[in-house]
């Protein structure tokens, strides 16, 4: 008997459609690559959040730590929204911690929204075939 391997069933693409700044970025927010760079941004940034919450700062110190961030968040950008999308968005921008942590936290938003968004979909068709 001849092994017929195993092959996914298809399946709907599910994207999410994110402006920023004027500019479009498609993605699936459903995937295991964008769970991994959330997870990798969590996890890297709360050390630095740790050391900018723990004492006091010199200039310096700050500026080193505020750059790093920015870097966390580029690298998230990229990975989330693909090559190039951070450059694409703040790429003629002067590095501002802030500015970088709204867009990521805009973008964190929206897929926590679509993932609710999603699960609540998938309950309600669960539901509605279960009564039929």
């Amino acid at each position: 008997m001849k092994n017929k391997g195993f092959e996914f069933k298809k399946k709907e693409e599910n994207y999410l459609t994110l402006y920023i700044d004027g500019k479009k970025y498609k993605f699936a927010p459903l995937t295991l690559k964008v769970k991994r760079a959330s997870d990798i941004f969590v996890q890297r940034a709360k050390p630095i959040g740790d050391k900018l919450n723990s004492k006091k700062l010199s200039q310096e110190e700050l500026e080193k730590l505020s750059y790093k961030y920015c870097q966390l968040i580029a690298d998230a950008i990229n990975s989330i929204l693909g090559k190039g999308s951070y450059d694409s968005i703040f790429g003629n921008r002067t590095i501002n911690a802030q500015e970088h942590d709204e867009v990521l936290s805009y973008i964190f938003e929206e897929i926590k929204n679509y993932q609710n968004s999603f699960l609540n979909e998938k309950h309600t068709r669960n539901e509605t075939s279960d009564i039929n």
